[in-house]
Parts: C-alpha cells; structure tokens; sequence
C-alpha cells in the first residue's frame, strides 16, 4: 500500500510524545494491526519501595496502542 510507512518514519511521528518519549518508550516493530514497543527501566520509573510504578507500564501500554492505532488508521486509508 502506498500510505504504509517504515519503522523509521513511525519513530519520527511518534517523537511528539513527548511523555512517552521523554520516559524512554521505543517503538520497536510495526505490523499491520500492531506494534511493538520497549521501555528500559531507570529508577525513575520506580516508586519509594524499589518496584515499577504502575503508571509506567500503562504509560508502555497506551503508547504501543496508540501507534498500533495510528498505523491500522494509516493503512486501511
């Protein structure tokens, strides 16, 4: 299809969340329904008793379904 994009062109959109972006999320494969992000863990992602805060994984998991979402839209156009 010709409104497909390259994992590089994704990054590159993807690069205005900041949120995500700034707290070190990685798009990592992009499918036609799907993608899949990463996210290497930094203390700052944990709270006051060494475990990962929980709005560190839904922060992982709204991210990859946004860009699942934006390239599904994309690529049923």
């Amino acid at each position: 299809m010709e409104n497909e994009k390259t994992l590089e062109e994704v990054r590159k959109i993807f690069e205005g969340d900041r949120f995500a972006t700034e707290n070190g999320a990685v798009i990592e494969e992009i499918g036609d329904h799907s993608a899949t992000c990463s996210l290497i863990i930094k203390d700052s992602h944990r709270n006051a008793m060494g475990a990962v805060m929980g709005g560190t994984y839904f922060m992982l998991a709204y991210f990859t379904f946004a860009v699942a979402a934006i390239i599904s839209l994309n690529r049923s156009a």
